[in-house]
């Protein structure tokens, strides 16, 4: 089983830091870890695709749904980082058609999926952008992060700033009325 291999590894590298796996406090701190580290497990996205709710509407504005809160997982020294989460599109569709929307706590389950794994912010941030186009048929996707990450703040340089990414697809990158629209949605109260 995956969770007690995990937590076998975790004894041992406990072990080796000199731990005193017979204290009380530490005894089941490899099992803890195992079941939290079983929580980055590597998921495939049609099981996602599978959850999701999309409504045929002939709405045709811009959809933000803003400060999704995220926890993810660094690769690069597996320590976490978490901040929000905005992501915006614009369903497609000619005039009178119908167009796909998602349902709006999907796309919450989105970001959710694509940051319980280990990952760096900036893959984050466009695993999320291609599937929200890819899923919504989307003609304008923006999709804005912005973490704090526990490697930086803990390790290394000993910094707290905030780290801020953003991918944007479709559209955006050649209508600029329209990129100025998504940006009061995104960025204003």
């Amino acid at each position: 089983m995956k969770v007690g291999a995990i937590a076998e590894n975790i004894q041992e590298i406990l072990q080796i830091l000199g731990y005193d796996l017979d204290n009380p406090s530490i005894k089941d701190t490899p099992l803890r870890v195992a079941k939290h580290m079983m929580e980055y497990e590597v998921r495939d996205t049609t099981e996602l695709e599978k959850k999701l709710t999309f409504f045929e509407e002939s709405y045709d504005q811009i959809i933000v749904k803003k400060n999704i809160r995220f926890n993810s997982m660094c690769e690069h020294h597996l320590l976490p980082f978490q901040g929000t989460c905005t992501v915006a599109y614009l369903p497609h569709g000619e005039i009178k058609e119908k167009r796909r929307l998602i349902g709006t706590s999907k796309i919450a389950r989105i970001v959710e999926h694509f940051a319980r794994k280990f990952t760096i912010q900036e893959k984050l941030t466009e695993d999320i952008a291609r599937f929200v186009s890819k899923t919504t048929r989307s003609k304008a996707v923006w999709v804005k992060m912005s973490a704090v990450h526990l490697c930086e703040e803990i390790r290394g340089v000993k910094n707290s700033s905030e780290m801020i990414t953003s991918v944007i697809w479709g559209d955006l990158r050649k209508n600029d009325i329209l990129r100025r629209e998504f940006e009061i949605l995104m960025f204003n109260e």
